[in-house]
């Protein structure tokens, strides 16, 4: 969907510092989202959904449209945390990252 498929093909579901990324798709699409958590918090996966860290704050997601027909993504909460995505989002593309 608008705003997912980038980062969705980049990073699969996982932490990336304090950054947990949840990679996925649908029926009519990819799908992504970005969640902050705790300071020194390891991520408890739970599958292609959010973690299960009770004080972990989804920051990117959907935005509008109806989910699963015509959702756009984009950022839900500003902070320091977008710099720190867009760091590792470099890294990725530049393959210093795996």
């Amino acid at each position: 969907m608008q705003g997912a498929r980038e980062f969705s093909s980049l990073f699969s579901t996982g932490q990336h510092g304090r950054l947990y990324f949840v990679s996925g798709s649908h029926a009519r699409g990819r799908t992504f989202h970005v969640f902050v958590l705790p300071v020194g918090a390891d991520a408890k996966p739970n599958g292609k959904n959010a973690p299960l860290n009770k004080n972990a704050v989804e920051v990117y997601g959907i935005v509008s449209g109806q989910p699963g027909w015509t959702e756009k993504y984009g950022w839900l909460h500003h902070g320091p945390w977008q710099e720190d995505f867009k760091k590792i989002v470099e890294d990725r593309k530049a393959g210093a990252c795996a």
